[in-house]
């Protein structure tokens, strides 16, 4: 704030910074820019580190799982531990079956290669597999009984 000295404003006092031979003058509205950027920046990466593991589905015990898998916009990606078939069954038809994505989807996927696999928006399918299997990017929620 500007401080009045005999009727003249006076400016605010800046901060100096030293590196070697150079000095810079630095106001308090750089300080508040560059402080305001770097929050910005680690609000950005958080949410985007949050958002992706959030969202990372883990079927570690196939034979007992209850949950159904949603995926975002229609193409999920899916790592397995082993070689194995994996079998995504639609819960819920809604509109009918569409030709291009039937109920019953078979998917062969090698063992650590990620596998990309188009599926119906706004469907919810449930996971048989045989090993461990990681699906992004989806919705998780229980199976209704």
């Amino acid at each position: 704030m500007a401080q009045k000295t005999n009727g003249k404003k006076k400016a605010p006092k800046c901060k100096n910074l030293k590196l070697g031979r150079t000095t810079f003058h630095i106001g308090y509205d750089v300080i508040a820019l560059v402080v305001t950027v770097i929050c910005l920046a680690a609000l950005i990466t958080f949410s985007a580190i949050h958002k992706t593991r959030a969202n990372t589905y883990t079927l570690a015990n196939p034979k007992e799982t209850r949950e159904e898998i949603r995926a975002w916009d229609g193409v999920i990606k899916i790592t397995a531990d082993k070689d194995q078939t994996i079998v995504l069954t639609q819960t819920e038809t809604g509109l009918g079956e569409i030709p291009e994505f039937p109920a019953v989807q078979k998917i062969k996927v090698k063992a650590g290669e990620p596998t990309k696999v188009e599926i119906k928006k706004r469907a919810w399918y449930s996971v048989k597999a045989s090993g461990d299997v990681e699906i992004v990017p989806i919705d998780v929620r229980d199976a209704k009984d």
